[in-house]
């Protein structure tokens, strides 16, 4: 099994990636079928395909800020243009020969790579990094205006869940999760994002 992953709920269209949201800001955005941010909202929009790495991040949907819980359809054409505008967050010699080198490929990036470790639904390490990506400039304005096909509020789904974690009904809520599975990415694609082979 690969170290690095991209593991996403996807069909033949659409890839959904979650996020977690103030109340007003999710509710304002699946009133209007789009992601209405605050104006004051600037710097990276994170995204992942991953639905326990967005229960981490949101702390089951109990961190200030985030919630409620936005599984968000994509067109797979956005997503795969975001994933081939991507840099790595960090400097990775194998894949840069000099720090200016990768620099230089962040400068002209509009998105950001982050491996984190993939978590089971107990919160265990699950044995692979999933994808985070930061969308800055073109890709978050893309992401905003073209990309979004579809909003959904899971948030229930996000609470019904983690109940049956804290109840110790660890196989019911891991029987709940979106099925995710490995994204077929093209070669091409697998060797810029610095996926093993």
């Amino acid at each position: 099994m690969s170290a690095f992953q991209v593991r996403a709920r996807f069909n033949h269209d659409l890839v959904t990636v979650y996020q977690g949201h103030r109340p007003d800001v999710a509710e304002a955005s699946v009133a209007a079928g789009r992601l209405i941010l605050p104006r004051r909202s600037a710097g990276n929009l994170w995204i992942t395909t991953a639905f326990l790495d967005a229960m981490r991040d949101s702390e089951w949907a109990m961190k200030e800020g985030q919630h409620r819980i936005l599984a968000l359809n994509l067109q797979r054409e956005g997503f795969e243009w975001i994933l081939a505008n991507a840099a790595p967050g960090v400097f990775d010699p194998q894949r840069y020969g000099t720090q200016a080198q990768w620099e230089r490929a962040v400068a002209h990036s509009p998105v950001r790579i982050q491996w984190d470790q993939a978590i089971a639904v107990t919160g265990e390490p699950a044995g692979w990094l999933s994808i985070r990506l930061g969308l800055a400039l073109d890709a978050r304005k893309r992401f905003l205006a073209e990309f979004i096909t579809g909003i959904e509020d899971v948030t229930p789904h996000v609470w019904s869940i983690h109940q049956l974690v804290l109840d110790g009904h660890v196989e019911d809520a891991a029987s709940r999760l979106p099925q995710e599975h490995p994204y077929p990415l093209r070669n091409s694609l697998r060797e810029h994002l610095g996926m093993v082979a």
